[in-house]
């Protein structure tokens, strides 16, 4: 993904499974693979965007007006905020 913080990005059917994954250890069937995070499936499935936010992670997902799928991103929170400071100090 280039970005340090990003651990992986998906293109997501409508229906929550992955078309696309940066993830290589995430085996992608045919669209049958379902996007390993639960809680995001369903906003999905509800039509839904936006950003889920852990101790551990930051998800953000989007809808494409590309064939109906989603963007989604997972990032590592702590990385992610380091990265977020780091930038607010620059002039």
């Amino acid at each position: 993904t280039g970005l340090k913080y990003v651990s992986a990005a998906y293109l997501v059917s409508t229906e929550g499974n992955v078309v696309m994954a940066s993830d290589p250890d995430l085996p992608v069937d045919a669209a049958e693979t379902p996007l390993p995070l639960p809680s995001v499936v369903a906003a999905i499935r509800r039509n839904e965007s936006g950003l889920t936010k852990s101790d551990d992670r930051c998800v953000v997902f989007l809808p494409l007006d590309v064939r109906g799928w989603y963007y989604v991103v997972v990032a590592d929170s702590s990385s992610l905020e380091h990265s977020a400071l780091k930038h607010a100090d620059q002039p």
